[in-house]
């Protein structure tokens, strides 16, 4: 097998991956990063799983782009 087919096909997978872990996790976001916008205490569970996504968030996107990436390379090799 071609090495331009393998990594389109690699590329393909993570993209795929990339946009179910985007509709799992959203887009990265900045709302709560600004201080004064949440009124009241919030729990440290909260803001372990508020990192959680937003890291996970932004991991989905490193797919996405990898993976664009390495189709892009599997189109130039061809």
């Amino acid at each position: 097998m071609e090495i331009y087919k393998i990594l389109s096909s690699i590329g393909l997978l993570l993209d795929i991956v990339g946009v179910i872990m985007l509709f799992r996790f959203g887009l990265p976001s900045k709302v709560g990063d600004a201080p004064g916008l949440v009124i009241g205490d919030i729990l440290p569970e909260t803001v372990k799983k508020n990192v959680y996504i937003k890291r996970m968030a932004y991991v989905s996107l490193g797919f996405l782009i990898i993976g664009f990436s390495l189709q892009l390379a599997g189109m130039f090799l061809q």
